[in-house]
């Protein structure tokens, strides 16, 4: 994992950034990230968790809305980077795992 100060201003130009709360709700995830997410088209994610602000509520929407149903398969992704900020917030970064090949 590389050491560099990442501008999270200019993230990997294939990710979707998101910034989500201390508490896991997103306030601010386009519609169609659970359509992504399921149509295996979402390759990497970028994610900026606020650790100085929680939300909370039942109705509050996560990454994937405000749906309490769950994909129809597990996406597998793994944690490519992940980088503290002095601010209280922290870029975690993740890339969907390749299948085998067989």
């Amino acid at each position: 994992m590389s050491k560099t100060d990442h501008n999270t201003d200019v993230l990997q130009p294939e990710s979707l950034p998101l910034t989500i709360t201390a508490d896991g709700k997103c306030l601010s995830a386009p519609s169609q990230l659970r359509q992504l997410a399921q149509g295996q088209y979402l390759e990497t994610l970028e994610i900026i968790i606020d650790g100085n602000l929680m939300i909370g509520g039942k109705s509050t929407s996560t990454l994937l809305g405000q749906s309490l149903d769950f994909l129809n398969t597990s996406q597998h992704f793994y944690l490519e980077h992940f980088e503290p900020k002095p601010d209280g917030t922290c870029l975690a970064r993740y890339a969907r795992k390749q299948a085998a090949k067989a």
